[in-house]
């Protein structure tokens, strides 16, 4: 995709090999300019066909933008089972935002079957790669004992801290 000045934006399409990573990069900023309305009208229709596009080809942050869209419901039906497959996808290449949604999708058993041991798996991976999401969620599992932690206020001091850093 191109884009030109003007009164507003003019896409202009043109395609690159599958599977170049640029492309999935391109598809997946295309999504983001029609989820959000930059440069272009917001169409969030248009942003799950650039984000189904570039997350098919394995773009992590085009998978996690999709799971996130199915978690809500936004411009689909929501759909926690997809959502949990796109974020899954995601979570497994190492994407922290995704591995969080993924945690907090444990937690509640939507789309998966709730697993607090497999949710706190997820949290500490994302809170490892500096996730202050994951840092935070953490920070209140040890302090509170949730999903099977104990309370353990070092740990929740040591969380919190690095989620304020």
């Amino acid at each position: 995709m191109a884009v030109t000045a003007g009164q507003g934006a003019q896409i202009i399409p043109f395609r690159s090999p599958r599977h170049d990573p640029m492309q999935l990069k391109v598809e997946y900023l295309m999504g983001v300019m029609y989820e959000y309305g930059y440069g272009v009208e917001s169409d969030i229709h248009e942003a799950l066909r650039w984000y189904r596009g570039a997350a098919e080809q394995g773009l992590a942050q085009a998978q996690n933008s999709l799971g996130f869209m199915y978690s809500l419901g936004l411009g689909v039906g929501r759909d926690s089972e997809r959502a949990a497959y796109w974020l899954h996808r995601a979570a497994e290449q190492g994407h922290s935002g995704a591995q969080t949604n993924l945690g907090i999708l444990y937690t509640s058993g939507r789309g998966v079957e709730r697993d607090e041991e497999e949710a706190v798996y997820w949290f500490r991976s994302a809170a490892r790669s500096g996730n202050r999401q994951a840092q935070e969620l953490l920070a209140s599992a040890y302090s509170r004992g949730w999903y099977g932690l104990p309370r353990d206020p070092l740990q929740a001091n040591f969380w919190r801290q690095r989620a304020t850093g």
